[in-house]
């Protein structure tokens, strides 16, 4: 006797979100391509069916047949922190969370058009650049509240059937936890100047936000126990891998976690940042890469040199101009690439006057940033106390208010962070992470190397830094130690190189589809496509 299937329509929430200064009109184009892969049926949150389908059909994405397709992909394109950037990865994935938690349960009380009820059976996440970090936090909030393990009553249909009501009471399972160009590491030294005095104040050019990637911040505290050591504190990229965090349990639930890095030319975001690699094999001469045959700009792998280079060739290559130079890389039509190339020199004269205007424009920002944090912060606490709105005025005791803002969020973040097992020997995680934390760098750098190669062999990690590249900090080396201790095989890395473009870090997601570079992009969507969303759906 065959017991058929609830009457339900089964939904993959894919949460998409945009970086630094970014919108969703980022993710447009990703968030098509996913609509192709999910089916007719699929759309985007807050966008009417017709726009979905319009957008499916200008995405040039293949996609399988609907009858092999299990699940209706749903695309949430996050405009939670459009303008908020600056605020800090932590705020910026509170508003996210919250956009989330609003989005999940309008979708879990309404039906189809059929009169089915939605069930999100899958959850994703797909990053680009900051985005990635947000998602990586936000996941962490879904899991301290039991995004996983249950759905709340109020948000399951009062169905008479016993089947179908046990069915939309299941918690959606996780799908593929993705980030594309996205700077794990937060900024790495080689994209320093090497002055403190002046990545400071870079730093606080950007908000909560750039003191969190240029790892200034080291307000993180495990334990209310360990707050007078400050070998306790740390900032909050080393948090979001600690082995009893909510951040990596949350991650672990994943079976897939992949990370789009771009080789070269991507100013914003290096490569070893997004690579989670201690050192950069593409700035040494000489490799070899493999290309996939077919998806332009996927390395399929490569192979170290052999042997450093000479002096002769290190002359020569000193004498070659600069690979910013080469009008291919200018996304024009020929001949104004090279009527650009032509006007360099003025660009050069009128540098300091837009560094000071795009300087000016960031401290204006990270300025008003930093208002709506204290705001946001103390808002956040008297929700969580139930206190009265008025308190939220400035009065009097405003610096009273202020240091009870800061108390109640220190200890909000030590219950993310989690406790430490009674026998930390029965704790996977912990046994995997403990010699990463002790470690000396150099034994770490053995240890990662041992890794990555363990887990990456088409990507071998050089022996040693490449000449001129400054090694990672110690704590930068610590988060790469615990990321791939409790990760393991289960994060997977794609490189990608696009050959004659002036900046990567759009095209990795398609950015600007209009735009005759980034489009160039569309092969790195499909392989994502092709390679984690399509076998989820079958």
């Amino acid at each position: 006797m065959t017991v058929s299937q609830p009457a339900l329509q089964s939904l993959h929430l894919v949460v998409c979100v945009h970086g630094f200064v970014g919108t969703p009109q980022d993710l447009k184009y990703f968030s098509g391509a996913l609509l192709n892969a999910g089916g007719p049926q699929s759309f985007i949150l807050g966008q009417h069916h017709a726009e979905s389908k319009r957008l499916r059909a200008e995405v040039d994405v293949e996609s399988q047949t609907s009858e092999s397709i299990s699940e209706t992909i749903v695309v949430l394109n996050s405009a939670a922190n459009v303008g908020r950037t600056f605020d800090g990865i932590d705020i910026c994935s509170y508003n996210l969370l919250n956009e989330i938690k609003d989005q999940v349960k309008a979708l879990r009380t309404t039906t189809t058009a059929d009169g089915l009820p939605n069930h999100i059976s899958k959850f994703s996440f797909v990053g680009h650049s900051l985005g990635g970090l947000i998602a990586r936090f936000t996941l962490g909030l879904l899991e301290s509240e039991g995004f996983f393990s249950s759905v709340p009553h109020d948000q399951i249909h009062d169905v008479k059937d016993e089947n179908l009501r046990l069915a939309l009471g299941q918690p959606p399972q996780p799908g593929i936890f993705a980030t594309f160009a996205t700077p794990h590491l937060g900024i790495p030294p080689d994209s320093r100047t090497g002055w403190p005095w002046l990545e400071r104040r870079s730093a606080a050019s950007l908000g909560r936000t750039g003191i969190q990637l240029y790892l200034f911040d080291d307000d993180w505290i495990q334990h209310e126990s360990d707050r007078t050591s400050p070998s306790t504190s740390m900032g909050i990229l080393e948090a979001m891998v600690q082995p009893t965090s909510a951040f990596i349990s949350g991650l672990n639930r994943f079976p897939r976690i992949v990370s789009y890095a771009n080789a070269t030319y991507d100013y914003p975001v290096a490569f070893r940042t997004s690579a989670l690699f201690t050192a950069d094999p593409f700035a040494a001469r000489g490799l070899k890469m493999q290309m996939d045959a077919r998806y332009e700009g996927i390395i399929a792998s490569y192979s170290l040199p052999p042997r450093p280079a000479s002096g002769l060739q290190r002359f020569l290559r000193r004498l070659a101009p600069p690979s910013v130079l080469n009008p291919r890389r200018i996304p024009l039509p020929f001949p104004l690439n090279y009527l650009a190339l032509a006007v360099v020199p003025i660009g050069v004269v009128m540098a300091p006057f837009i560094l000071a205007y795009v300087f000016i424009n960031f401290r204006i920002n990270a300025f008003k940033s930093n208002i709506r944090v204290r705001k946001q912060l103390r808002a956040m606490r008297l929700d969580a106390q139930r206190a009265p709105p008025q308190q939220l005025t400035q009065g009097a005791d405003e610096r009273a208010q202020r240091a009870a803002d800061v108390t109640w969020y220190s200890q909000s973040r030590a219950k993310l962070l989690g406790s430490p097992p009674k026998d930390p020997q029965s704790d996977p995680a912990t046994v995997n992470a403990s010699h990463v934390q002790t470690a000396s760098p150099h034994k770490l750098s053995k240890l990662i190397s041992s890794l990555i190669t363990q887990s990456c062999p088409k990507y071998p990690l050089p022996a040693e830094l490449p000449k001129g590249q400054r090694a990672l900090t110690s704590v930068q080396l610590r988060i790469v130690g615990l990321w791939m201790s409790i990760l393991g095989t289960k994060f997977e890395r794609f490189f990608v190189k696009v050959e004659d473009v002036l900046d990567a870090h759009p095209l990795i997601v398609v950015r600007r589809e209009e735009n005759s570079t980034d489009i160039r992009g569309r092969s790195i969507v499909q392989h994502f496509i092709d390679h984690f969303i399509t076998p989820l759906q079958s």
